[in-house]
């Protein structure tokens, strides 16, 4: 296995990164997200914070 990666964003363009990290060798180990719930699996990777913005 290559490098880790934690990835920022979980919907649209971010599992296209995704897609294109395992296409490497190397693995996403979960994501960054404020558009859905800690706990939720993208494509079998868990999103692990929900990131919101401070005030919102």
């Amino acid at each position: 296995m290559g490098q880790r990666w934690l990835n920022l964003g979980a919907v649209g363009h971010g599992r296209s990164v995704c897609d294109a990290i395992a296409a490497s060798g190397d693995h996403v180990v979960g994501f960054l997200d404020d558009a859905l719930p800690a706990g939720t699996l993208v494509n079998g990777t868990p999103v692990l914070v929900s990131c919101l913005s401070p005030g919102t």
